[in-house]
């Protein structure tokens, strides 16, 4: 009777601790599952915020600038250098001038004429050039006109002359035009800006330098998905651009990589915008980091559980045996 009590109190150990470990690990995969998605709604909502401020921050910018060429364009000196160019040259550029020494993100200002010659411009800058073959130009004639980021084509080497101090990096604008026309409606010509991308980018260090340690990656992708901004070397892989499309307007998803934020740049100052995605960004696995030790616990919890519940068993399945047989 006593080894087939020793067997009989074994198999009830094992099938005790084995019943205990099972509800247990359930207990615990439903609380991490919950606490995962805890951990992820939580961060998403944290990345949300940057996301947010620094499309805000682009929209602003993108409006402002609309705005200051709609002043030039109502302004009655450049008005006044369009209707009789030779008497009214130097006053329109020393307009020029002065709103530039104002707002030195914008690297190049012109008035242009009809036919696309430069009237007058910032520093003396390709007056007398013709850019009615360039996108600002044709653009502008059309009504308000936002242009994306592009390299400096003909200002390129004129700017590098006149600023030896420049950095090497490749000189890149955004453009903003808007028509001059006359109280019948007849067009005068063009008032075009060239703002320097390097305003966009200011605009990415003051949203980060808020963000606490380790800075997400904050990136700008242009309307097909191409990254604009926070590229290079350091890149890990730019966003998927078909999750940027899905995604919520102000929102954040998770990939399977990536937990990402999204806010998308809306309309500007009557303009539809540029279609700009900001994605700010976190890997999955550091976000997801704390869970490890929340796994470990319960594992560790689960596993005392079911011993105890097997020495527990196996202790009491002797007495009840020899109760169950003096019964008989």
């Amino acid at each position: 009777m006593l080894p087939h009590r020793r067997h009989g109190g074994l198999a009830r150990g094992l099938l005790a601790a084995s019943v205990t470990l099972a509800l247990l690990g359930s207990g615990a995969s439903w609380h991490l599952a919950r606490e995962r998605d805890r951990l992820l709604a939580d961060e998403g909502a944290r990345l949300r915020v940057p996301a947010t401020a620094m499309a805000e921050r682009l929209e602003e910018g993108l409006g402002r600038w609309l705005t200051e060429a709609r002043r030039l364009a109502a302004n009655p000196t450049l008005r006044a250098a369009l209707a009789t160019p030779e008497d009214a040259l130097g006053q329109g550029r020393e307009v020029l001038d002065a709103l530039q020494q104002r707002a030195p993100e914008l690297t190049w200002v012109g008035i242009v004429r009809p036919d696309g010659t430069v009237q007058a411009a910032t520093e003396g800058l390709l007056e007398g050039r013709n850019i009615a073959h360039r996108p600002i130009f044709r653009g502008g004639v059309e009504g308000p006109f936002l242009g994306d980021i592009h390299p400096a084509q003909m200002l390129d080497r004129l700017l590098r002359e006149r600023r030896p101090t420049m950095n090497a990096a490749p000189i890149q604008f955004v453009d903003a035009a808007v028509p001059v026309l006359a109280p019948g409606g007849t067009m005068l010509g063009v008032v075009t800006l060239h703002i320097d991308w390097n305003w966009a980018v200011g605009q990415r260090e003051i949203v980060l330098a808020g963000q606490p340690d380790p800075d997400p990656e904050l990136l700008v992708v242009d309307v097909d998905g191409k990254v604009i901004l926070g590229g290079g070397p350091e890149l890990a892989a730019a966003p998927d651009p078909a999750l940027l499309v899905n995604a919520p307007a102000r929102g954040w998803v998770v990939g399977p990589d990536w937990l990402t934020a999204t806010a998308r740049t809306r309309s500007v100052s009557g303009h539809p915008g540029l279609g700009w995605s900001v994605a700010v960004r976190r890997r999955v696995t550091e976000v997801l980091r704390p869970l490890q030790r929340t796994r470990l616990g319960l594992a560790a919890l689960a596993l005392a559980g079911a011993v105890g519940a097997g020495l527990l068993a196996a202790r009491h399945a002797p007495r009840r045996t020899a109760l169950a047989a003096r019964g008989n």
